[in-house]
């Protein structure tokens, strides 16, 4: 027989197994859970892995789908610029004429929206600066459009004054753009200065749109200011008169004529703007220089005040002095 004593702890024995099976049984229950958690786990990562191994093979094919388009695209574009390179005039046609000359061109990106235009006719030839509207390759459409134009205007022969020559050029640039059309607000075009220079003469007549022509002489830095009027756009409609300055040349006098490019690059120290002022300072202070010290100091000059900077524009400079 058991006592009270031996009873109540056997009660107390059986209570507490009971509490033990059933602590075991949701341990059990959290272990089921948990492995079945796991094997989940497992799947999906199974799942991801697969789908991540897809989109790693697809990443791949657009990879190399991009690779072969950059490089039809660079191949074009460099194509393009060798077309342009033929077409535009060179330094080296300029100095046949004018060999106290150069050209510093320095395109933002493989193509250029600047030219330089370069024509001669008997003893007078034509020598200019020309802005297009963007750079790149739409900059290089226009800058072919705008070469063809010119070309086309003083080949048809007749005396026209460099202002005349600039009219007529906006007169084709919009008509070609269509932007005679009713609704064409677009505002393509572009900025030019434009010499004619007959080196039997002793004269420069020019003529700008948007651009001026700089002259040094001696000790003094003298500039002859475009028409506040570009090539092309319809936001001055029919308002199309450019000013001809006629300058006569002394010996030695140093004349340039350029894009925007140069003056408005940001650099430097401040990181702003180089400046018309700061580039008339230049050119002044180092105005002794060869044609060819010129323009390779003009050249680092830019270089230098870019620094490593993003550049802003296409780059092109014409000097030239009259033999």
């Amino acid at each position: 027989m058991l006592n009270a004593l031996d009873y109540a702890g056997l009660t107390e024995e059986n209570n507490c197994l009971k509490k033990e099976i059933e602590n075991m049984k949701i341990m059990m229950n959290e272990l089921e859970q948990t492995n079945s958690n796991l094997i989940s786990a497992t799947w999906r990562e199974r799942e991801l892995k697969k789908i991540l191994t897809n989109t790693l093979s697809e990443l791949e094919k657009s990879k190399s789908v991009i690779e072969k388009q950059n490089k039809k695209i660079s191949e074009s574009i460099n194509y393009s610029k060798r077309i342009q390179d033929v077409i535009l005039a060179d330094e080296n046609s300029v100095r046949s004429i004018l060999p106290q000359s150069f050209i510093l061109y320095i395109p933002k990106d493989i193509v250029s929206g600047d030219f330089p235009f370069f024509y001669q006719d008997g003893n007078v030839c034509h020598l200019a600066a020309v802005d297009c509207t963007g750079h790149g390759v739409p900059g290089a459409m226009l800058s072919l459009i705008g070469h063809l134009i010119l070309n086309d205007i003083l080949s048809k022969g007749g005396k026209k004054k460099t202002s005349e020559v600039l009219c007529l050029m906006h007169s084709m640039i919009v008509k070609t753009l269509k932007q005679n059309i009713e609704g064409n607000d677009a505002s393509d075009g572009m900025d030019i200065a434009m010499c004619e220079i007959s080196p039997g003469e002793n004269k420069v007549r020019f003529a700008g749109a948007h651009r001026p022509l700089y002259q040094i002489r001696n000790n003094e830095l003298l500039e002859y200011s475009g028409s506040r009027l570009p090539i092309g756009g319809t936001q001055y409609k029919k308002k199309t008169t450019y000013t001809d300055y006629e300058i006569d040349v002394q010996p030695n006098d140093l004349f340039l004529i350029f894009s925007d490019g140069f003056q408005d690059q940001f650099g430097g120290p401040e990181n702003e703007k180089y400046g018309s002022l700061r580039l008339q300072n230049y050119l002044f202070e180092n105005r002794h220089f060869s044609i060819d010290e010129l323009k390779n100091g003009l050249r680092n000059e830019f270089l230098t005040w870019k620094g490593d900077g993003k550049q802003m524009d296409d780059i092109l400079f014409i000097g030239f002095k009259i033999p």
